[in-house]
């Protein structure tokens, strides 16, 4: 998840970059993908599939949200196969599992702009972390704020009739991803939904998070009378899931 060409690191802000930004993007992220793939494919002969989400902060693509996909050119063609970008916000399957995501850090936007009564003092202590992740999920919107905030210090320009069109859940996701400046988390929220906030893998000058989630094949029964595995009706993703949120 982006942003990989981040506007607010020094040497971009203040235009010290010896490349340009698609350059940067090119030789800083592709190249090594590319690398990397090579590596597994001649070592192994397969390799993992990555995909590439953009970020309105990437200051060499559109930062208009939603936002298409991010291009290059400097993909082998054996390579491609197993390097994937897609647009933000995004929505994947993968062996039957969905995985909904989006760059834009909608938690801290929802925090900002959420009004919530004070727990009585003899109540329980709401959990503030899984409820602005469950806006997204009851108004099935990526960015469930109409009109989008604005804000003079740092806009953040979003094409409304894209966003209802776009940034819609088409359903509930097993897992939605949602990176944010707010504290890394992994809770189950509205509908059973796994929802993980990794937090950012730098914080200015010093390293920050990353998440690193695992989902356990599914156990299977199988009989001499169904000699076809069928996975257990009480068998879930949550419950074969493992997250990891790693300080750098």
């Amino acid at each position: 998840l982006g942003p990989f060409v981040d506007e607010a690191h020094p040497a971009v802000a203040g235009a010290d970059a010896s490349l340009s930004y698609t350059e940067l993007f090119e030789k800083q992220v592709i190249g090594k993908l590319v690398s990397f793939v090579e590596e597994k494919l001649r070592g192994d002969g397969a390799a993992a599939h990555v995909l590439l989400m953009p970020s309105t902060r990437d200051a060499h693509h559109a930062p208009v949200f939603p936002q298409t996909p991010l291009t290059t050119g400097a993909l082998p063609p054996h390579v491609r196969p197993y390097i994937h970008l897609v647009p933000n916000p995004a929505a994947i399957s993968v062996s039957g599992i969905t995985v909904a995501s989006s760059s834009l850090d909608v938690l801290m936007l929802l925090g900002q702009q959420e009004l919530a009564s004070k727990p009585a003092p003899d109540g329980a202590r709401p959990d503030r972390l899984s409820r602005l992740a469950s806006h997204v999920l009851k108004q099935r919107l990526y960015l469930p704020l109409f009109p989008a905030p604005s804000d003079e210090r740092n806009p953040m320009p979003v094409d409304v009739v894209s966003n209802l069109q776009f940034g819609r859940l088409q359903s509930l996701p097993h897992i939605l991803l949602l990176p944010s400046e707010l504290a890394p988390f992994a809770k189950v929220v509205e509908g059973g939904v796994l929802c993980v906030n990794p937090g950012r893998l730098t914080r200015k000058q010093a390293g920050g998070n990353y998440g690193f989630l695992c989902v356990h094949p599914a156990e299977v029964e199988q009989s001499a009378a169904a000699p076809i595995a069928k996975a257990s009706a009480t068998d879930s993703v949550i419950s074969r899931t493992s997250v990891q949120i790693v300080r750098v």
